[in-house]
């Protein structure tokens, strides 16, 4: 599938993992190169346009080197894009050709002034979005949050969590309300027979005081 559904993505980290990941989040992850392959053909045969696959047979990515923690110790740094996110370990190598040379850190003067430090090494992406780019190049501006894919995702895991905490919650009270009500029979059985042993003995007293007369 996707990259976008290949990964789990704290809220705080959301507008910069989407703009680190840009195009990138729509890339198709598949088996093999010979997957990919086939993929290919079909679109071609197809005339359905193009698309870009990740064979996990191939593709390694690695992480941004950074020794003796230089990177890692910087004001402002909070993370490696990859390191930043949640996935299965089987797609490591994926999500780090994508993810793991971008350094994510709180705003663009944290991201500037690292980006001098470094020489413009590495990408740079900040939380609200702003990338400066190895080279010098900077962009950034307003960012759509109604359509973010990945903020969506995250609302419907969050309602998803919600629902079926309801439905728990539901199933418990139902299970309650059912043992609630098997007291009350047992209860109402219970005053059904007292009632008649009650009417037995009235009887009973009632025939004793005729008998006496």
């Amino acid at each position: 599938g996707p990259v976008s559904q290949l990964i789990r993505v704290p809220q705080k980290y959301v507008t910069a993992i989407e703009i680190a990941l840009g195009a990138a989040m729509q890339n198709i992850v598949v088996d093999s190169e010979q997957d990919a392959k086939s993929a290919i053909e079909f679109l071609k045969r197809g005339h359905l346009g193009r698309a870009t696959f990740l064979p996990i047979s191939s593709v390694h990515g690695k992480i941004l080197d950074d020794p003796n923690d230089r990177i890692k110790s910087f004001p402002g740094y909070l993370g490696i894009a990859s390191e930043l996110v949640s996935y299965d370990p089987l797609y490591s190598g994926i999500i780090n050709s994508v993810l793991g040379r971008v350094v994510v850190v709180e705003n663009i003067d944290v991201g500037i002034s690292m980006a001098k430090k470094f020489g413009y090494q590495f990408r740079i992406v900040t939380l609200e979005g702003d990338v400066l780019n190895p080279g010098g190049s900077l962009s950034g501006g307003s960012t759509n949050k109604v359509s973010s894919f990945l903020s969506r995702a995250n609302e419907i895991e969050a309602l998803d969590k919600e629902s079926r905490q309801i439905q728990k919650t539901v199933t418990e009270v139902s299970s309650e309300i059912e043992t609630t009500l098997s007291k009350l029979k047992d209860i109402d059985n219970k005053i059904t027979v007292e009632e008649q042993c009650l009417k037995e003995m009235e009887g009973m007293i009632i025939k004793a005081e005729s008998d006496l007369k």
